[in-house]
């Protein structure tokens, strides 16, 4: 990616110091620097997936859908579409988070799936 430790714009080179504990990035190899660029990159574009949340809302069979960049603001519209403390059973409303359910409201309640790595015990067993 970079050539010299001068390219390296001062983004990454405060990345590069934090990861590698040094005082300054010309005494890290450029392999090394490049390779933490690039390990920086590839997380950013993996996290940018969990920043997209979708309302969707279906309400006496009229179905309507948000996309939205912050939790606060699909929390927000969510709460709008029910109708805050109105708990009407005729509303079903989804909150998605990267295409899971973060949060559901069905026939009046709230429901909200356990997540993917939780652990549950049967018996006394693990499973």
């Amino acid at each position: 990616m970079y050539s010299d430790h001068k390219d390296i714009p001062a983004k990454f080179r405060r990345i590069i110091l934090d990861e590698t504990l040094s005082k300054r990035v010309s005494k890290v190899p450029l392999s090394v620097c490049n390779e933490i660029i690039a390990e920086h990159l590839e997380e950013l574009e993996t996290l940018e997936s969990l920043m997209n949340y979708e309302v969707i809302v279906s309400k006496n069979g009229v179905r309507r859908q948000y996309n939205f960049r912050d939790p606060e603001s699909a929390f927000v519209a969510l709460d709008r579409e029910i109708g805050y403390d109105v708990h009407d059973s005729s509303v079903v409303a989804v909150l998605k988070q990267a295409d899971r359910i973060i949060r559901a409201f069905v026939n009046g309640k709230w429901i909200s799936p356990p997540p993917k790595d939780a652990v549950v015990i049967k018996n006394g067993i693990f499973s």
